[in-house]
């Protein structure tokens, strides 16, 4: 009998609402959305020990079968105090390391930055295993604070030294090339989209939970400022006021939830702005798949790697229209697959709203051209359980 191998996997997102949702050795995971990831590590190393550390505002702990998830305290919801929030990090640093030791993994995989991608590298090198680092976001952020800086020289020196390196996307690819990562220790993968595909032509329109206007733009994702939510009320407020079928919608929850109710009613455009909530997977695809267009408008100090909400739109079949920054002119093809507007302007934003709304030929043109290039989004060249086991052969480790 082979004896079992230990995993630890260190990243974003609450790994005990991840583990509660998908339990241990899922048989279907879902391509997109927060549990994607876990569940194909979950999937591909079934029956292995797992250990899966992330950061939060709790410290929590759960067990089911072979895996264990422990979320670490690093954050305080309400904290002002930066010496409090500083002792409680380096205490949660020291506590990740110690758990870390003690579980004497075989195989690491760390896809965060900052202090528990420096802890990955220290236990990778005092119990002499192999580790590889999982890219999700920008890796450099050009204009940022000093401390920020120094972070990331930090975070690159440690991201160099990995293993291997898998990343989403091509733009997080040549970021992680720009700052000296070795082209032959870098996996790129994607999200596949064969599941939402097959889900979408099992549904119908009677299964919208929701009123929906006739025809509409659509926001999917976390409702902050820095997901440009606001802007998207500002490029839409006068094609709203017109009167006509035109709605927008917004689909997700967060902390501008509130402020976005506010400005909504005085503007007095209570009737034309939806706010869904959080929508189940299974009835937020109709929805999408309904939308006129869809809609990105991050901030370009957001660190943005791969734009989940804009891949499902295209695989959908939706035009996007998103800001030209980042990971997006790697996935929009401007007047192909969707338009680019100027990154942080809600005026350009509106231009090329007005654009893809009120000229029929040029809607039509893109809708072709989301519907020539979605198969690439649909069936990806790698996955990231594929990227896993690839970069983990490269160390000659046996599977």
């Amino acid at each position: 009998m082979t004896p079992k191998k230990r995993w630890l996997y260190i990243k974003n997102g609450d790994v005990v609402e991840q583990l509660n949702l998908l339990g241990d050795c899922p048989q279907t995971v879902p391509e997109g959305g927060t549990e994607a990831f876990i569940g194909d590590l979950l999937r591909y190393a079934c029956g292995q020990d797992i250990l899966l550390l992330s950061c939060s505002d709790r410290n929590v702990q759960i067990r089911k079968g072979n895996v264990t998830a422990k979320v670490l305290r690093t954050e305080l919801k309400n904290g002002k105090f930066r010496f409090v929030k500083f002792f409680l990090l380096v205490f949660q640093f020291m506590n990740g390391l110690i758990k870390a030791i003690t579980f004497r993994p075989h195989f690491i995989i760390c896809g965060r930055s900052g202090s528990m991608l420096w802890l990955t590298h220290l236990v990778a090198g005092i119990l002499n295993v192999p580790w590889i680092h999982s890219r999700h976001n920008r890796v450099s952020n050009p204009g940022a604070q000093v401390h920020t800086r120094l972070t990331e020289k930090i975070d690159g020196y440690c991201i160099r030294r990995a293993n291997a390196t898998i990343c989403h996307g091509p733009y997080l690819k040549q970021q992680l090339l720009d700052i000296g990562v070795q082209r032959h220790r870098i996996y790129e993968f994607d999200i596949g989209f064969s599941d939402l595909i097959s889900q979408i032509n099992s549904l119908n329109n009677s299964e919208i939970q929701v009123a929906l206007p006739p025809v509409y733009a659509l926001y999917v994702g976390r409702m902050e400022d820095y997901k440009g939510i606001f802007d998207i009320l500002t490029a839409c407020r006068e094609r709203l006021h017109r009167g006509s079928d035109f709605g927008l919608v917004y689909a997700g929850d967060g902390g501008g939830l509130l402020r976005l109710q506010e400005e909504i009613a005085e503007n007095g455009l209570a009737g034309k702005v939806s706010i869904l909530g959080k929508v189940p997977r299974n009835q937020l695809l109709p929805v999408i798949k309904t939308a006129k267009v869809l809609i990105v408008a991050s901030k370009s100090t957001f660190p943005e790697g791969r734009c989940m909400a804009a891949m499902e739109g295209l695989a959908l079949g939706i035009p996007v229209v998103a800001p030209n920054f980042g990971p997006f002119p790697y996935l929009i093809k401007s007047g192909k697959n969707g338009l680019l507007f100027e990154p942080d302007s809600a005026e350009d934003l509106k231009a090329k709203l007005d654009l893809l709304l009120d000229k029929e030929s040029i809607y039509q043109e893109i809708s072709q051209g989301v519907e020539a290039m979605r198969s690439n989004l649909i069936h990806p060249a790698r996955t990231f359980s594929q990227a896993i086991h690839q970069a983990f052969k490269t160390t000659c480790i046996p599977q």
